[in-house]
């Protein structure tokens, strides 16, 4: 009997370190040939170094993909930034639902915000508590073969260390001719 135990034992103590962290948000999937190089180097370091979804406090809401992943401000909580297909109004209705006895507030008309705490806890200006906004993706900016389909954008503040910068791209090197 104690022979049966021992592997047992040993086992259950070895599963949980084998268990793999479910990352908070995918990343775009780039097509074949790619062109953009730096956004390329991006994605794959996004991939590194993507929050463990139990370490954010709001779900993802469905659908969502990564588009960039950032240390924040110094002294700023890190953040998410998410594109959504789902428009607007079903992202604030899905997070509404989500983060029941969060506070919520309509901003400026364009925005809206989900937070845990106090009025006076919120600084959009250097966040220091968890929170999500929600807004209409800004079409500027945004590469039309990867997020074509995208409506909204939601920025996921979460706990980690404040304003601590992700390492940079690798530097190609250059081809001698």
């Amino acid at each position: 009997m104690n022979r049966m135990i021992r592997p047992l034992l040993a086992l259950s103590l070895l599963l949980p370190a084998l268990a793999t962290a479910e990352p908070f948000a995918p990343t775009p999937t780039l097509p074949a040939g790619y062109g953009d190089q730096l956004y390329t180097a991006i994605v794959k370091q996004m991939k590194k170094d993507m929050p463990d979804a139990s370490k954010v406090p709001a779900p993802l809401c469905p659908g969502c993909v990564a588009m960039q992943l950032g240390p924040g401000m110094e002294g700023a909580l890190p953040a998410v930034q998410l594109l959504s297909p789902a428009s607007k109004k079903e992202v604030v209705a899905f997070y509404s639902e989500k983060l029941k006895g969060w506070n919520k507030t309509e901003e400026h008309g364009f925005q809206w915000v989900f937070w845990k705490g106090g009025q006076s806890q919120l600084n959009s200006m250097m966040p220091t508590v968890p929170h999500v906004v929600v807004f209409d993706a800004l079409a500027a900016g945004l590469d039309k073969k990867l997020f074509a389909k995208m409506k909204t954008q939601v920025v996921v503040y979460f706990p980690g260390e404040p304003g601590k910068a992700p390492p940079a791209p690798p530097e190609e090197e250059d081809e001698e001719e």
